[in-house]
């Protein structure tokens, strides 16, 4: 029987045991790549959806005003632009036409403010109800009703 010296003959079971011990750890390193991988179109799609929303209520909240509204102490809540436009023209117009008795020590006068040349500017106001924003404490108080500073 003739036998080969070892040197010679590779051996098939012959391990590098560099390779092996490195084998788990990439296998964890491509682990927490596939895992980054599915994390980062996740992260990317809930930002979309968030950014699709906020500008879809910044939208909605220039259509319409909100319950409670008002200008002036003019309602004007569900009313559209030009609806809230022509109420606050009209409300606001009728108070300015009565008069205000002024007095100074003795001296009193009355005076008309309309046609002193106070007025208001309806669609100035309406638009602070109504103009775009991205602001989320704006937008909040819009859908809630709380007070948004329109005078």
């Amino acid at each position: 029987m003739n036998h080969a010296p070892l040197d010679d003959v590779a051996a098939p079971y012959a391990v590098d045991l560099p390779a092996a011990a490195a084998a788990p750890a990439a296998s964890a390193a491509r682990g927490a790549r596939s895992g980054q991988s599915v994390l980062r179109p996740l992260l990317f799609t809930l930002g979309a959806a968030v950014v699709i929303a906020w500008l879809g209520l910044a939208w909605a909240t220039t259509r319409t005003l909100a319950p409670g509204s008002s200008v002036s102490g003019v309602d004007v809540s569900g009313m559209t632009r030009a609806q809230a436009i022509a109420a606050v023209d009209a409300g606001i117009g009728a108070q300015l036409e009565q008069p205000v008795t002024l007095t100074v020590d003795d001296a009193t006068d009355t005076l008309i403010p309309a046609r002193s040349g106070v007025s208001v500017d309806a669609a100035a106001s309406v638009d602070r109800l109504t103009g775009p924003t991205l602001s989320p404490v704006t937008l909040v108080r819009r859908l809630t009703g709380t007070g948004v500073d329109a005078s």
